[in-house]
């Protein structure tokens, strides 16, 4: 029996306008009316999921999971829970790194999405023009003080290029840290070991529910370890392949309310 779902925003739980069908809240309410607890499971920060969050109807108990398992909150109030930010000698190595390799760095913490002063000649970062909804502000990456803690780097820009590049990465870096590829566009650098099967595994111990009795639904790669850690793996039908060859179950996509649809089928039946 399901006793948790983990769900995406990005693709999944929102069509392609950012939206959340209607469909989707009124499943996710059934859900919880039978005893079912959500969790919404993001690369998000939490500034930039709320407005998602403020749509569903959280309970006081829930909790959510944001760049993509660095912080477990409280889905609520946004009390924080669990926290693995990155140093100021992380954030460092990636900044000399982009550099070397002319990729544009953005760190995100809590409140901001940080760009340098000026990006790479011709490589400028897609993330805050095309994909972030968080606010963005600039950073001499130069002064950054010792206590700035951020919860992760981002690397966004053009696909033929980052591809080219992460062929040259130092591979030491590679082996430090927790690189995810999201899109073929884009690579977020968290602490190793940690994910959104590395958050849901906490869940699991902390609300004494079984990872079997979890279900988790995605579209991305970055999804991949939470689907690793859940008995019940949905593939959106505009899932990318790898994480489809993995699921248990493909429903439809993030525009005809797949999310209501893999709901139905696995707790209201």
């Amino acid at each position: 029996m399901i006793r948790l779902i983990a769900i995406d925003i990005d693709g999944t739980l929102v069509n392609d306008y950012g939206h959340i069908p209607e469909e989707n809240l009124k499943a996710i309410q059934w859900a919880q009316s039978q005893g079912v607890q959500i969790v919404i499971c993001t690369g998000r920060p939490y500034q930039s999921a709320r407005t998602i969050i403020e749509q569903l109807p959280i309970q006081s108990n829930d909790v959510m999971i944001n760049f993509n398992g660095g912080q477990i909150r409280n889905a609520q109030s946004g009390q924080l829970l669990y926290d693995y930010p990155l140093s100021y000698d992380d954030v460092q190595r990636w900044i000399v790194e982009g550099e070397r390799l002319a990729l544009p760095v953005n760190l995100i913490d809590n409140e901001w999405v940080y760009e340098p002063l000026k990006y790479p000649d011709g490589y400028p970062s897609w993330y805050t023009t095309k994909v972030t909804t968080a606010p963005v502000t600039t950073l001499d990456y130069e002064k950054i003080l010792p206590d700035h803690q951020f919860n992760k780097v981002v690397i966004a820009t053009d696909e033929a290029h980052l591809a080219r590049q992460l062929k040259q990465l130092d591979p030491q870096l590679a082996r430090d840290y927790q690189i995810i590829q999201g899109y073929p566009f884009q690579i977020e650098i968290i602490l190793k070991g940690i994910n959104k099967g590395s958050a849901l595994q906490v869940l699991s111990k902390d609300l004494n529910i079984p990872q079997t009795a979890m279900m988790g639904i995605g579209d991305q790669l970055n999804d991949v370890p939470m689907f690793e850690s859940c008995g019940v793996r949905i593939a959106m039908e505009n899932a990318v392949p790898a994480v489809k060859e993995m699921s248990t179950w493909v429903t439809t996509n993030n525009n005809a309310s797949g999310v209501a649809h893999a709901i139905y089928r696995y707790i209201k039946k």
